[in-house]
């Protein structure tokens, strides 16, 4: 299976598992009283307001979630495509900032690292383009700002 195609199916597979709706999971109707009802459940801490566990599936699939999210950013080392590379570690970074953060900056590093040698390339690429071109004629090539986006998503963090 090629890299583009694994990314994909995991990022879906991740945005299903992270989806507040997939985490909370179908619940049973029930009819409203006048009682007053019990505090709140943090559904993203995994803990209700007393401190004790939420609801165990929850926990393990966002356990899941999260060694899904780790064991792709660590493969996507290995990815021959540095933009590719830059975006999976960069997202990646992103959804695991909440979990662990320390790992999220080191995935971060690695996602501008990847995204400097993309730009690079992408600017060399488009250098050579416009040397081969004729003289005269104008034909821009519009190169990419992998870095912003690894920025843009940091910044939010």
């Amino acid at each position: 299976m090629n890299p583009r195609r694994r990314v994909a199916i995991l990022s879906s597979c991740f945005v299903l598992l992270l989806s507040p709706a997939f985490v909370r999971g179908q619940t049973t109707a029930t009819p409203p009283s006048s009682a007053p009802q019990p505090p709140a459940k943090n559904v993203r801490a995994g803990r209700d307001s007393s401190g004790s566990k939420a609801d165990p599936l929850a926990e393990a699939r966002r356990a899941t979630a999260i060694s899904l999210i780790n064991a792709l950013a660590d493969e996507a080392r290995g990815f021959r495509d540095e933009t590719l590379r830059a975006r999976v570690q960069a997202r990646a970074a992103d959804a695991l900032w909440t979990t662990d953060a320390e790992r999220a900056r080191a995935l971060f590093r690695r996602a501008w690292d990847a995204a400097e040698v993309a730009d690079r390339e992408s600017l060399r690429r488009s250098e050579e383009e416009r040397r081969a071109q004729r003289v005269g004629a104008q034909v821009y090539t519009a190169t990419r700002d992998l870095r912003g986006e690894v920025l843009r998503l940091a910044a939010r963090r």
